[in-house]
């Protein structure tokens, strides 16, 4: 995998998993106790509302019917559709018929939020513009590809979590660092600080 821009390493897959798995190991223990309607969208979640519209677009049962399977019919109907990106078929919030089907914003769910919301901030996805930028720039840039399906305070935990940036930071000056996202890549950094990492954000 090549360097990416403003790294003073090369980011291989094994730093991007050890990314993914502390990203996680902190959005799991911050959603510890939320309200379920604070919760990101589930992978079940997100496969019932597709096989309710894929059954609603086949016309086989009607949404009177469809609702006796699924209670939030209605309320689903209004929100979402599935538009076709490529080969593959993807949930995205509604929205004027103006607006191009490709430039819907399309709804993550927890199973793939680290890859798609890790992509815009690589640069690879979305405007651009993220590219390991301050997490004001990430939220922006994946609000308009992902809408509300993509929290502030998970695009910013992803950027004080990502090895890139961490390194540009420590490079330039003494901060802490996520060593359980670093481990010995820059063992001879320096840290000023300590951060706690234990109660869901660092």
């Amino acid at each position: 995998m090549p360097d990416l821009p403003g790294s003073p390493f090369v980011m291989g897959n094994d730093v991007i998993d050890r990314h993914c798995k502390r990203f996680y190991e902190l959005f799991n223990n911050y959603l510890k106790g939320k309200d379920y309607t604070t919760q990101p969208m589930s992978e079940e979640g997100y496969d019932e509302r597709m096989a309710f519209l894929k059954a609603l677009d086949s016309g086989i049962k009607t949404l009177p019917e469809l609702r006796k399977i699924y209670p939030q019919a209605y309320h689903w109907n209004k929100q979402f559709e599935i538009v076709s990106f490529g080969t593959s078929e993807k949930l995205v919030f509604k929205a004027e018929e103006t607006v191009p089907l490709d430039q819907r914003q399309q709804v993550l769910h927890r199973g793939n939020f680290f890859q798609a919301i890790y992509a815009v901030h690589a640069g690879t996805e979305g405007n651009g513009c993220a590219g390991h930028r301050m997490a004001r720039t990430l939220h922006k840039a994946c609000t308009a590809k992902y809408g509300k399906s993509a929290p502030s305070w998970a695009t910013d935990m992803l950027c004080k979590t990502c090895p890139v940036c961490i390194s540009k930071n420590t490079f330039k000056r003494n901060v802490c660092v996520d060593h359980a996202v670093m481990g010995d890549i820059i063992p001879n950094a320096k840290t000023t600080r300590m951060i706690r990492i234990d109660d869901g954000i660092v």
